[in-house]
């Protein structure tokens, strides 16, 4: 991967993008591994289905919220001008 993002170094963006997706891989893997850290600890305790939802829904929700809310995505077509 380092060597992708040396080689497209000298195409300016390329190597841009390729940075965030591999900061992105990282972040997955290390919400993957505290959502099995989290299920351990709450499959411990005496929660029903309901419970535990709640209890991953809303940390995830509040995660995401920041960058849905404030992360510009490119929009195809006349949609940019409505």
């Amino acid at each position: 991967t380092m060597a992708r993002i040396m080689g497209s170094a000298s195409e300016g963006k390329g190597s841009t993008n390729m940075l965030l997706g591999v900061c992105v891989c990282v972040a997955s893997l290390l919400c993957g591994s505290l959502n099995l850290a989290l299920a351990g600890v709450l499959g411990e305790t005496k929660l029903n289905v309901y419970d535990t939802v709640a209890y991953m829904a809303i940390p995830a929700t509040l995660f995401l919220l920041p960058i849905a809310m404030f992360v510009q995505k490119p929009v195809p077509g006349e949609w940019p001008k409505v």
